[in-house]
């Protein structure tokens, strides 16, 4: 069902202080700097089963190129993520942020988008953004960085730590060596801390 389907949603802000690309605001009429450079992200995942498409009824594909332009420029161009499995693995999904300048490589940057049953993300339309700094081997330090907001959709990640130890009370039960009947008990009257939202969310599951 929808509903159950883990996405994640990455809008590409801006590619800001590219270290030696040419600005928009720098125009000299009729001179020869009046053409600014283009700069185009490209995005790769450390994971195969990472895939990247424009909605759910659009075909995947194993990276994306987005839509080229200028230094500062706002691209808000939004690709759909896709892949993440259902139970969470131990180890960790990264994001690779190839950048070109004129078609010409310029930097690399990483982002961890998965650590476990994390999804590092904020509000699709939030203001409060991330930076992705681009790294080149010709430069000891950053040549630049892309502006991004993920946001996850699902329900088998960022899941609330009480929810967890109620939906997985069997496992949480045999990783408590010491006492397990007096600390799951402990645990489980912390339940009334729970988000009302977040009840809403899994109640189907938390009712089972």
């Amino acid at each position: 069902m929808e509903s159950d389907y883990d996405r994640i949603y990455l809008r590409v802000v801006r590619p800001i202080d590219i270290v030696g690309a040419r600005r928009p605001s720098t125009f000299v009429p009729n001179g020869r700097n009046n053409i600014p450079d283009f700069i185009t992200v490209k995005i790769r995942s450390s994971s195969k089963q990472l895939k990247f498409s424009k909605g759910s009824n659009e075909s995947v594909q194993n990276n994306w190129h987005f839509v080229s332009t200028s230094v500062g420029e706002h691209n808000e161009e939004i690709v759909q993520i896709t892949g993440l499995p259902r139970v969470p693995s131990d180890d960790n999904d990264y994001l690779f942020f190839d950048v070109y300048v004129n078609g010409g490589f310029h930097g690399e940057g990483r982002y961890p988008l998965r650590i476990y049953n994390k999804i590092l993300n904020t509000d699709l339309n939030s203001k409060r953004t991330k930076k992705v700094e681009l790294f080149s081997e010709s430069f000891t330090a950053a040549v630049g960085s892309v502006e991004i907001a993920p946001e996850y959709v699902g329900k088998h990640y960022n899941i609330d730590p009480f929810v967890d130890l109620l939906l997985n009370w069997e496992s949480s039960y045999k990783r408590i060596k010491t006492s397990p009947e007096q600390n799951l008990i402990a645990e489980l009257t912390k339940v009334g801390k729970i988000g009302i939202e977040t009840v809403v969310k899994f109640f189907p599951q938390l009712m089972t």
